[in-house]
């Protein structure tokens, strides 16, 4: 079953941003398939809901090791 996407799209300047890192590793993310994206034309657009669930993921990780 697909994943459900919500909120806004973000460009992948935004993304970094969002996430408090680089766009070269947002690029390396979307190469990798670790985050699902759209492609517009020759804009890679990725939804907020995809970008939340990254963080949850690093989070669960986290507390997973310890």
């Amino acid at each position: 079953m697909p994943r459900e996407l919500y909120g806004p799209l973000f460009s992948v300047k935004q993304a970094a941003e969002y996430l408090g890192i680089g766009r070269t590793r947002i690029y390396q993310m979307l190469n990798s398939d670790e985050l699902e994206h759209i492609k517009d034309k020759k804009k890679n657009l990725i939804a907020k809901s995809v970008l939340d669930d990254y963080i949850v993921t690093l989070y669960n990780n986290k507390n997973s090791s310890v």
